[in-house]
């Protein structure tokens, strides 16, 4: 049978297992579409980036998938091992809808041709997604119906409020974003999953991202977490398009007086998955971090009618 080497690397992650995973295969030539996610959903990864004749691809997988974790994933680790090289690249993305990959802002099924996202790997190994222009409004949802989906006090939305409201922000399939006073009170954030699913059906969004300016760490500005339905526990350890939502949201709101550009955001501390992405505060924010390299091995491949990998 058939074997390629695949990898499996954590997007944003502070630690080994950590962050979001992704699969990476080096050499994804002759392999197709649905053979490739299989392949991601044998290590349960939130999608697959492999080089096909020269040209960097990414597979969502099933349920949640980060384009932008796809991107750090696979940049990381192919400029690791020599198959890429540092500099502007070109990711073309698969099975996506267009409301995911932000051609489709308004969510309405317009911009399903987009199809490529330019990204950016520095020497040192970051990669760097910038993001369509996001539009940032107003939501429905009150901070008390914000609070019933967290399964928080109303008063640690309303402290903030005044100040920094709540907000929804477009494309990428939609991301209702959530200021919280105190990390105190976001880490008892508990999400029932028909709550939450009904909150974000009535809003037009895919995701939460609850965020404190309360940290951790040191040497960042925002801890975040980033609920979605459909992802297990209702809750993604990292997300590069919820910070990226963040970024614009702050970018248009007088939070910082013009003083900072960009914040370093801290993530999935509650999942055990700890994770560290970087945002600009702007419009079309652009997204950064780093992956790490968990596992490279070798994976027997099935034919491509079979239904299952048959081992690692």
């Amino acid at each position: 049978m058939e074997t390629r080497q695949v990898l499996l690397a954590d997007a944003f992650a502070d630690e080994p297992l950590g962050g979001l995973p992704v699969a990476v295969v080096p050499d994804g030539e002759g392999l197709s579409g649905p053979l490739l996610r299989r392949i991601g959903g044998e290590f349960g990864a939130a999608g697959v980036v492999t080089l096909q004749d020269g040209r960097l691809s990414y597979f969502a997988g099933a349920g949640t998938d980060d384009m932008v974790a796809g991107a750090v994933a696979g940049g990381t680790a192919l400029v690791e091992r020599g198959r890429v090289d540092p500099g502007t690249h070109t990711l073309e993305i698969a099975g996506v809808d267009a409301a995911d990959t932000g051609a489709d802002p308004e969510g309405d099924g317009e911009g399903a041709g987009l199809t490529e996202q330019v990204i950016e790997i520095d020497a040192d190994h970051t990669v760097r997604v910038t993001l369509s222009a996001l539009d940032c409004g107003s939501t429905s949802a009150t901070n008390a119906d914000l609070a019933d989906a967290l399964g928080i006090d109303v008063a640690a939305i309303d402290d903030v409020s005044a100040d920094l409201p709540a907000g929804r922000i477009d494309g990428y399939g939609g991301t209702l974003v959530a200021p919280v006073n105190f990390l105190e009170h976001l880490s008892r954030a508990d999400p029932d999953g028909e709550d939450l699913t009904a909150l974000l059906a009535d809003a037009g969004a895919n995701r939460l991202c609850a965020f404190t300016f309360d940290t951790l760490g040191n040497d960042t500005d925002l801890h975040a977490r980033t609920f979605d339905p459909r992802a297990d526990g209702c809750e993604v350890p990292a997300s590069g398009v919820a910070v990226g939502a963040c970024g614009a949201h702050l970018a248009g709101n007088p939070v910082f007086d013009g003083e900072r550009s960009a914040v370093r955001v801290e993530c999935g501390r509650f999942l055990d998955r700890p994770a560290t992405i970087g945002t600009t505060l702007a419009d079309a924010p652009a997204v950064s971090g780093k992956a790490l390299t968990v596992l490279d091995g070798t994976l027997t491949l099935p034919p491509e009618d079979d239904d299952e990998i048959i081992e690692v």
